[in-house]
């Protein structure tokens, strides 16, 4: 069955899309550039997948529970420094961005590790330690007085924050690859489940078939509030703004659901590549910008109107091999994931959870397919790499995962599961009227009002090589901005201009964000470290978690009505 490719701009008609402010002034434009918006606009599949959550039955709501024990921490693993401490952790693996809370220091033991830290936040001393029964530990995000994370497998904790004693817990499946998001008295997170494998014919609409659940609970509890069927994985975290609730999916759609209820308000695919950032009247988020087919990758930022879900620009366009999956499967940041991922039992490599990066052989028999498994599922926004539907049934054994994870790499590059769990792309930050975004290889600053391009600062390094983006996502550190980058340099940049202002070398690569709080960096490394730099600067502070908030929603001023 052929699939649709989702409709995207091409370059001359981007270009006009991206200047609307000359358009508004120029009607002679007008028509342009609402022909070049209707082709960058996506495919609306709303309906369909109302028509998924009306016909396909949930799964039961019943999670078993996960189990935390006290765990032994070596105090000669921490050590001083002269601007601050690193703590070393055993794992020795990605250590996702840590988070501050009440004076305590959050973080996860690292990708290939079943165990969760918490320290003093001032001078590194281990307040408590934990092993879990699941690997690979996300960000914490604090509530009331417990923290909140996901594991890779397969574990949804809320612990304790002063003790690390488990409030509950809920196996939701493998893997999860997003962390929560709190807001109320709710937290949010999405997870792998399998629908009947003998759905009726009509259960599934059109292109659509459900792979994965998000969910509400109450974060005290743990008690189920609302699920909603969608067609892919998370990408980095869902996002509260005000009542709504925000996410793109790995395979590039754009969700918004009701936060209280669940109604579903937009589902719209736009090869997204970030997590989405809602201020005001407008959500930003990063797109693929190229072609079907095209030769070269191609990546913008967009802004679009929350009420209507009209584009309003597309900027920033530029080539992207950062997304280019021919590019990633044979970059550094692949070919070091796997060797992160077989602590945690995870074979098979880019794209493949023991499938290889091929969900299927290559060389399959053609005109077969997989028992159990409609043509529907293999469908993502644009599909130039995954076997035709008439080789799956030669595979043995059929990996839905893997395929999952082609689908995703087909949208952002990457296929890896630790690599798809360490994502954030080129997400921008928004503060003062601007996004800010490391788009691969440069730090980008845009007008949010016009998408006008206010400056550019190139990013040393080789994309191709090293593969992913060369720094993180911006935050913000008092008036500034504060990246970090895969060479291990903690860079405090002036906003207004993009011009570095102070370094600090962490002393090995970096790919996860910092967070800084009362003039502490803090950020871990792919190594293993838990870095804290003391500037000596109070004002460097307010981003102490991922995302800034709870929410997650990456920006500066909070949404009318945030939690």
């Amino acid at each position: 069955m052929a699939h649709p490719a989702l409709a995207i701009c091409t370059a001359a008609t981007l270009l006009i899309a991206a200047s609307l402010s000359l358009a508004a002034q120029d009607p002679a434009l007008s028509g342009e550039r609402e022909a070049a918006e209707a082709e960058l606009q996506g495919e609306d599949v709303l309906d369909k997948l109302r028509t998924v959550n009306a016909r396909v039955e949930l799964p039961p709501a019943e999670f078993a529970a996960g189990h935390v024990e006290p765990l032994e921490f070596g105090a000669d693993r921490v050590s001083r420094t002269d601007n601050g401490f690193v703590i070393q952790l055993p794992s020795e693996s990605p250590i996702p961005t840590p988070t501050v809370y009440d004076g305590r220091l959050y973080v996860s033991g690292g990708f290939s590790s079943e165990e969760y830290y918490c320290f003093d936040a001032q001078c590194g001393k281990l307040e408590w330690a934990v092993q879990l029964d699941d690997d690979g530990p996300s960000s914490a995000t604090p509530f009331e007085d417990s923290i909140l994370f996901s594991c890779e497998s397969c574990t949804l904790f809320a612990l304790d924050a002063k003790s690390g004693a488990m409030r509950w817990s809920h196996w939701l499946g493998d893997p999860l690859l997003s962390m929560p998001a709190v807001a109320g008295r709710e937290v949010f997170a999405v997870y792998p489940a399998t629908p009947d494998e003998d759905l009726p014919e009509d259960a599934v609409d059109g292109n659509i078939a459900p792979s994965h659940i998000v969910a509400a609970f109450d974060a005290a509890t743990g008690k189920l509030r609302w699920r909603r069927w969608i067609d892919s994985d998370c990408m980095t975290t869902p996002v509260v703004a005000g009542d709504d609730l925000y996410l793109t999916s790995l395979t590039g759609t754009l969700y918004r659901f009701g936060r209280k209820d669940g109604a579903m308000r937009l589902a719209e695919r736009v090869r997204a590549t970030s997590a989405p950032v809602a201020v005001g009247e407008r959500v930003y988020l990063g797109r693929r910008a190229d072609d079907p087919g095209a030769a070269e990758v191609m990546e913008c930022i967009t802004a679009q109107d929350r009420a209507t879900n009209a584009l309003q620009y597309a900027a920033a366009r530029h080539a992207a091999p950062y997304l280019d999956q021919a590019v990633q499967r044979e970059a550094a940041f692949s070919q070091q994931a796997e060797e992160f991922e077989a602590p945690n039992a995870i074979g098979g490599g880019f794209g493949g959870s023991g499938g290889g990066f091929f969900s299927v052989p290559p060389d399959a028999a053609e005109g077969t397919q997989a028992d159990g498994v409609s043509d529907e599922s293999v469908a993502p926004a644009k599909q130039t790499a995954v076997p035709a539907d008439e080789v799956l049934e030669e595979a043995a054994p059929f990996d839905a995962l893997a395929v999952k994870q082609l689908q995703a790499a087909d949208v952002i590059g990457l296929g890896n599961v630790s690599t798809l769990q360490a994502f954030h792309g080129s997400r921008p930050l928004s503060r003062d009227g601007r996004l800010f975004s490391c788009m691969g290889d440069r730090l980008v600053c845009l007008n949010a009002d016009s998408g006008e391009v206010l400056w550019t600062v190139p990013l040393e390094g080789d994309l191709r090589q090293a593969g992913g983006h060369l720094a993180t996502p911006p935050i913000a550190a008092g008036n500034h901005l504060l990246i970090a980058t895969i060479t291990g340099q903690l860079r405090l940049i002036d906003p207004s201009s993009g011009r570095t202002e102070r370094t600090w070398d962490v002393g090995s690569p970096v790919r996860f964000p910092p967070v800084v709080d009362a003039g502490r960096i803090f950020v871990g490394t792919q190594d293993g470290k838990l870095v804290c730099i003391e500037t000596g600067d109070a004002g460097l502070t307010g981003w102490s978690m991922p995302g800034g908030d709870p929410g997650h929603n990456n920006s500066v001023t909070k949404d009318a009505n945030q939690p």
